[in-house]
């Protein structure tokens, strides 16, 4: 009966380790998407920036020249944007990776409980068997002798 429980709380922490690992690659995947995309906006900056120097040396008229201002702010604020995502994804992502490790210790820990009490089982098996053949073995020879 002992065992059975241990049994499901065992189960149950396996599940729980589980779920654990998946929201750690969750959050890593989610975190390298993030990481991708600030280096695409990164790169989109500086080849902006680029092709504006080039078409400038030909002139640009006023207008112009506050379009690519306007447009680089805001290149400037997506930027910003995607490194505070960044790091609240850095401390997502460590922080499921130390639920994860925490899980992943009960679970072993109840493991180990769990085998434990399976040993212990076993060996009061033996016990019970051992002693019915010894009681099976004494009364045997209780009746050989009475009969003798």
């Amino acid at each position: 009966m002992r065992t059975r429980k241990l049994e499901l709380v065992t189960r149950i922490a396996e599940q729980r380790t589980e779920n654990a690992k998946l929201s750690v690659i969750t959050a890593k995947n989610r975190l390298q998407e993030n990481q991708q995309q600030l280096v695409q906006l990164i790169e989109y900056r500086k080849e902006y920036a680029a092709r504006f120097v080039s078409n400038g040396q030909h002139g640009i008229n006023a207008k112009g020249m506050q379009e690519f201002r306007e447009f680089l702010v805001k290149l400037d604020t997506a930027i910003e944007q995607q490194r505070k995502m960044i790091d609240d994804d850095q401390r997502n992502y460590k922080d499921s990776l130390l639920i994860w490790q925490k899980t992943e210790k009960q679970q072993q820990g109840m493991n180990r409980m769990l085998d434990r009490q399976h040993s212990q089982a076993q060996v009061e098996l033996q016990r019970r068997e051992q002693r019915a053949d010894d009681e099976g073995s004494s009364n045997k020879a209780l009746r050989s002798g009475s009969n003798s």
